[in-house]
């Protein structure tokens, strides 16, 4: 009699002990069966987890997000109350270029169920990542051999976000693809189905995928010595760089095609829709499986995106729907911080615009230089610096600044602007004026003053970014007039508890972030955040002159004021990054695309 498993069996199945299952010793390769329940034959499944050499969590060590993974991988259905229906034997085999320490080696050794299969096909130079092309061709190898070409496989690696990684392998290693694969005409099973109807080719989201043996046996070998130098850009056909192994899969058999973006002569897959299996299908005539947010026309149109849009907008929270909005139409009003500059910039700036208002917070006691006469001046105690004078600007001043000119709050838009160019912000860039205001009047209603390079995005992984905090910053003793003495340590522990303090904390997933304090928001998305919000913000950035909490703030603006991203938009960046930043605390979280 099969009994369901229980929490006893999974704890022996950690300690290695073969109650609930056995070792699978045909060709040497060691697995897990279970008794059969029927009279059919079960189906042979193996899987192939790469391991990647860099990767990291979002507070953990690469062994220790290896062992995270292993623990979610045990714990799932198909390696529990799957393997009791008899349905089908399995092993699970990780691979790894770089090793893993004793103590992570022995947690998967111990479970019998994963095991460890060295790289040895693709000849490797110290010093190099081959992403997951070591792994992929070791797949592929596997499925060339005629005494495998019955065998199922799936394909997993180290996905380095927790909320993509466990809803793929929820999907995946659930009784999904499983039952699935039972059908003798479905040729693959995975997560979020990315067909060719406005996207360049097929794919599962995240690689994460179960197919036939006689499927990959058809493919080219998953890798050719370009593939390492040719950059890592997902608008090709076929897509370029580390990218190539999701395109694989689904679509590299036979001759290679010629490399093109004309989305009118791209190849539609090795696989029609009706021999796979998904959860969600994105890019397809009829998206299913999404919630009515991501299903809506989003204001990037993805199916027009190239690699520069992704590499000069998307990527830098630059690109969006601006071609029918004409800067020098727009109500703006201006909030300036300043402390001791000559303001004559603000008049240079601001020429040729439609100027609603111009209300500038000086913190110093100085003189002011050069200031616009139409501005209105407001003294303020030297405390928050310009993160403070936006929160208060907010709310105090804005609203009487949008009825004593009669403007739309609908159709107006804030300049926050701060009398410092930031040039120790070396790898940065000034927006222009016109970008500034087109992108803050646009449906994403936010812009920011500087953006980076094309290394690092705007765009942070919540998980890193909630877990910033300082102990101190090399300013903190920097002499100014005025200035309110309290410790540069705050009381939260870090920024994502001052937002859930403060009632404010943004939803999970990938955020903008602004560097440089200068940057413009509708109005409309100024609204959104609760007026008690803002008041909170003031409070807390009140407390000193060079505090914690004006660096919290500082990655908080963009989060707060901007459009969320839709998921297909993340999916894109996703897919585009090759890590996330942890290299040191000021950009933490941020996505990393190799040059």
């Amino acid at each position: 009699m099969i009994m369901s498993p229980s929490n006893k069996m999974v704890k022996a199945l950690m300690l290695g002990l073969t109650s609930f299952a056995f070792v699978e010793a045909n060709n040497n390769l060691r697995g897990l069966r279970a008794t059969s329940t029927g009279d059919h034959e079960p189906m042979d499944i193996v899987g192939f987890w790469h391991i990647d050499q860099s990767i990291t969590g979002p507070t953990e060590s690469r062994d220790q997000l290896v062992k995270k993974q292993g623990q979610e991988i045990l714990n799932s259905y198909m390696f529990n109350e799957g393997l009791a229906t008899g349905d089908y034997t399995l092993k699970l085999n990780y691979v790894t270029t770089d090793p893993l320490n004793d103590e992570t080696r022995d947690f998967l050794r111990s479970s019998n169920a994963i095991q460890e299969h060295p790289p040895t096909i693709l000849p490797r130079e110290a010093g190099v990542n081959y992403f997951e092309y070591p792994t992929l061709i070791e797949l592929h190898a596997f499925c060339q051999k005629p005494t495998n070409n019955d065998k199922i496989v799936f394909y997993l690696n180290t996905n380095y976000n927790d909320d993509y990684r466990v809803s793929f392998e929820n999907y995946l290693l659930g009784d999904s693809c499983v039952q699935c694969m039972q059908n003798d005409k479905k040729q693959a099973c995975g997560p979020w189905y990315t067909g060719t109807d406005g996207f360049y080719w097929k794919h599962f989201s995240g690689n994460y995928w179960m197919a036939r043996c006689s499927h990959i046996a058809e493919l080219n070998t998953p890798f050719y010595s370009d593939l390492l130098h040719e950059g890592h850009y997902p608008n090709f056909y076929p897509p370029t760089g580390r990218i190539f192994a999701k395109y694989w899969m689904m679509n590299d058999a036979g001759p290679r095609p010629e490399r093109t973006q004309d989305m009118e002569s791209i190849g539609h897959g090795l696989l029609e829709r009706n021999q796979v299996c998904s959860d969600k299908w994105l890019f397809t005539k009829e998206q299913e499986g999404l919630d009515e947010v991501s299903k809506k026309e989003p204001e990037i149109d993805l199916k027009k995106l190239t690699n520069e849009d992704i590499v000069q907008g998307l990527w830098k929270g630059r690109f969006h729907n601006t071609e029918q909005i004409d800067p020098h139409t727009q109500n703006i009003h201006i909030a300036v911080s300043v402390c001791n500059s000559d303001l004559n910039w603000i008049n240079e700036l601001t020429h040729d615009y439609k100027i609603s208002s111009i209300h500038i917070i000086s913190k110093c006691g100085r003189p002011l230089i050069n200031a616009p006469p139409d501005a209105s001046i407001e003294l303020l105690p030297n405390v928050g610096r310009n993160d403070h004078s936006f929160a208060y600007y907010i709310s105090h001043i804005l609203d009487g600044k949008l009825a004593e000119t009669n403007s739309d709050p609908d159709n107006s838009i804030v300049m926050f602007l701060k009398d410092n160019n930031n040039s120790y912000q070396k790898h940065m860039h000034w927006s222009s004026m016109d970008e500034m205001i087109s992108l803050a009047a646009s449906e994403h209603g936010f812009s920011c003053g500087l953006f980076g390079d094309d290394v690092l995005s705007a765009y942070h992984v919540s998980d890193y970014l909630f877990q910033f905090s300082l102990n101190s910053h090399s300013r903190m003793t920097y002499d100014r007039e005025d200035t309110t003495i309290a410790p540069f340590k705050s009381d939260f522990e870090n920024l994502g508890h001052m937002l859930t303090v403060l009632h404010e904390k943004p939803r999970d997933g990938l955020l903008q972030v602004c560097y440089g304090g200068s940057f413009a928001a509708s109005v409309t998305n100024i609204k959104k955040v609760p007026h008690v919000a803002w008041k909170g913000f003031e409070k807390v950035l009140s407390r000193g002159d060079n505090i914690e909490e004006g660096h919290f703030m500082e990655r908080s603006w963009a989060a707060l004021l901007s459009r969320p991203l839709e998921r297909t938009e993340e999916h894109i960046l996703h897919d585009y990054a090759y890590r996330v930043w942890r290299d040191d605390l000021f950009y933490l979280g941020a996505l990393v695309a190799r040059r």
